[in-house]
């Protein structure tokens, strides 16, 4: 089950999502790095943080912190950089888990959320920029990759890796892990 139940069989779950992942277009959003820093861009950065976690939420802290100055023309976010960006965090719900921070909207943490496959190789998230809800999800979509003779190898290939290295070996074991904990 979705939400704040706990994970039933397959049969019980809704189709597979068919929303790809793919990055917010913030260009309406008319970014401005000279003026990144001014009390009244912050109006601006704010709702270009609304609407990265609108369209790609839960997305990890880093790779919000990177869409963002990206936007702005930068090619590294420093310190300084992700202080400003943090500073809007008050409004969404923040998830710790072992592979760093997930911004989710404000009451919409679930135990499952639909996995969503990248459009294109362009847009692959790192195995550790996926919330372990969303692997989770895949695992309940698809219960007979835990059958395989390789489950965690079954499972990073259905996430569309081609090689299986040992990041996404042990963050898919992890998914696997908190799949079964939460399907009792």
């Amino acid at each position: 089950m979705r939400g704040n139940h706990s994970v039933t069989s397959a049969s019980d779950a809704p189709s597979p999502t068919s929303k790809p992942y793919e990055w917010s277009d913030l260009s309406g959003l008319s970014p401005d790095p000279d003026k990144f820093h001014d009390s009244d861009y912050a109006p601006t950065l704010s709702e270009m943080i609304r609407k990265i976690v609108s369209d790609e939420g839960p997305i990890k802290d880093t790779a919000l912190a990177q869409r963002i100055t990206k936007a702005h023309g930068w090619s590294r976010t420093g310190a300084v950089l992700r202080r400003e960006i943090e500073k809007h965090f008050a409004n969404f719900d923040l998830h710790e888990e072992t592979t760093g921070t997930f911004v989710w909207e404000k009451d919409s943490k679930t135990q499952l959320i639909g996995f969503r496959p990248a459009v294109n190789k362009d847009y692959r998230r790192s195995v550790t920029d996926i919330p372990i809800a969303e692997i989770a999800d895949l695992i309940d979509e698809q219960p007979h990759l835990l059958r395989e003779e390789d489950p965690v190898n079954a499972i990073a290939r259905a996430m569309g890796y081609d090689r299986v290295a040992a990041a996404i070996r042990a963050r898919v074991a992890e998914a696997i892990d908190y799949f079964r904990a939460h399907s009792e």
